[in-house]
């Protein structure tokens, strides 16, 4: 991988780091206690290159993702370093292969809003 980027960010967020790593189980997909830690506090290598060697299963394979075979997390950090509202539209990633250099896109919503959830302030990042 080369890169993750914040598609249409506003208010200030910034992907501050990514990393991928195989899964610890196949049963649980997040590893936040604390929506404040590290990629490295919960295990992901920041360091250096992220690569991706594992191929996905075949569509046709009955069991196609036991034990974590050709699944890889990808862990971002995202942050917003100013007291504004602020949102994105989902992750770009940008990655190479042997076929050259490709782009896709994970589509969300993502909104870190200032105030306290219930204020009867509308959602920010509409």
């Amino acid at each position: 991988m080369e890169k993750v980027e914040i598609r249409n960010p506003n208010g200030g967020l910034e992907l501050r780091a990514f990393a991928v790593r195989p899964p610890q189980s196949m049963a649980n997909y997040s590893y936040l206690t604390d929506p404040r830690q590290t990629l490295a506090e919960v295990g992901f290598e920041t360091d250096g290159p992220q690569v991706v060697d594992v191929v996905c299963p075949a569509e046709t394979d009955s069991r196609p993702w036991e034990d974590g075979v050709g699944v890889r997390l990808l862990g971002v950090e995202i942050v917003k370093p100013a007291e504004v509202d602020a949102w994105g539209e989902g992750l770009l990633v940008t990655y190479r292969t042997t076929r050259g250099r490709h782009t896709f896109e994970i589509p969300f919503h993502l909104a870190l809003c200032v105030g306290e959830v219930g204020d009867g302030r509308e959602a920010c990042g509409r």
